[in-house]
């Protein structure tokens, strides 16, 4: 079988760990070179991974081989310009998230692949995690009913994420900053299971100075589905003994029971009687639900394969290879865009409002 020769670029965590580390347990590819602007940066992904060639740029790596695939996993805002690079060199496109910075943007990819017939491919790589995956089964099964509300929430430390404390992280200039590079996860997830979704309403403030180039350190974005209504929270602000401790949260709210679920389970509780019926064992949704902000301890053996990575990708390249449905669809695509920028320009146009009252 003839492999698919690929082109990284970007040696970052998302492109030089996860995406590369995917790539390496997927037969069908050979990944023939990896590019950055920091080439000091690809050559330590290049050794790491026997990647045989780096290069600074898309463009000499595609002067140099002939490459089938282009796995984009730089910063949004360059997002477009390689994507055409790579369209017009007849390869097939993988962007990592957020997808671009604008609906325009994407319109352009869309419009590029139209007239060369490439395949685009998306990483929402958190809707292929256990607890969403586990968590979607028990939905369709109808076990909860109808979905009346779902409330998403994600919370970091502050000090201890990469993002929020470099305040030359590039995503600080995105629309709504940091929160625009996390939002992607908290839009794709809950439309899964409800569909397209309006923004109706979006609260931010800062309660800390700590980060003067954070836009808000809490923010809540309220959206309308077609059943009911979707929170979205996030906040900097969680409270942690773990140096890493994050937050992560799903309740889905239905007419038949509650589903709860984070990135590793699910947890149902069904209504009987007027009484609650908890399908699951006690402790265990002690510890994701009154906890609340309590990190689960999970022993076994550890990766550096993010399944959530891997599932997307291998589903894309199947698609690639064996024409199958692709693992995120335009659709899908094209919606959590246009939320992630109408939600971070509302962001933004709030804390104005509050510089100018204040």
């Amino acid at each position: 079988m003839e492999k698919l020769n690929t082109v990284i670029v970007g040696a970052g965590r998302a492109g030089g760990k996860l995406v590369t580390a995917a790539l390496k347990q997927i037969p069908e590819i050979n990944v023939i070179a990896i590019c950055d602007l920091d080439i000091d940066r690809a050559r330590k992904v290049s050794r790491e991974n026997n990647i045989p060639h780096t290069y600074t740029s898309l463009k000499e790596s595609l002067e140099n081989h002939d490459a089938k695939l282009v796995c984009i996993c730089t910063p949004p805002k360059s997002h477009l310009e390689l994507s055409k690079m790579a369209i017009q060199n007849r390869c097939h496109i993988l962007l990592e998230k957020p997808i671009t910075i604008s609906i325009r943007e994407l319109d352009e990819i869309k419009k590029l692949q139209n007239d060369t017939g490439v395949k685009v491919g998306f990483i929402h790589n958190k809707k292929f995690l256990p607890g969403i995956q586990k968590a979607l089964e028990i939905f369709n099964k109808g076990e909860i009913g109808e979905i009346l509300h779902i409330d998403r929430t994600w919370m970091t430390k502050g000090d201890n994420n990469l993002m929020i404390s470099d305040s030359n992280c590039w995503c600080h200039k995105l629309p709504g900053g940091r929160w625009a590079e996390n939002l992607v996860h908290m839009i794709y997830t809950p439309y899964l299971f409800v569909g397209k979704m309006k923004l109706k309403n979006v609260a931010a403030k800062k309660t800390s100075g700590k980060w003067p180039w954070l836009i808000a350190d809490e923010v809540e974005a309220v959206l309308e589905s077609k059943t009911g209504y979707v929170n979205i929270r996030l906040s900097a602000n969680l409270v942690s003994p773990y140096k890493k401790g994050v937050n992560n949260l799903m309740i889905l709210h239905g007419t038949k029971g509650i589903l709860y679920c984070d990135y590793e389970d699910a947890y149902l509780m069904t209504y009987v009687s007027s009484q609650i019926k908890i399908k699951t064992k006690m402790k265990e949704l002690f510890d994701l639900v009154a906890g609340g902000l309590k990190l689960k301890i999970r022993k076994g053996k550890k990766t550096s394969v993010d399944s959530g990575h891997l599932q997307n990708i291998g589903q894309f390249i199947n698609h690639i290879t064996k024409d199958e449905t692709p693992p995120v669809s335009w659709e899908e695509a094209y919606h959590t865009v246009q939320l992630t920028e109408e939600i971070g320009l509302e962001i933004e146009k709030v804390m104005e409002k509050k510089m100018i009252e204040d």
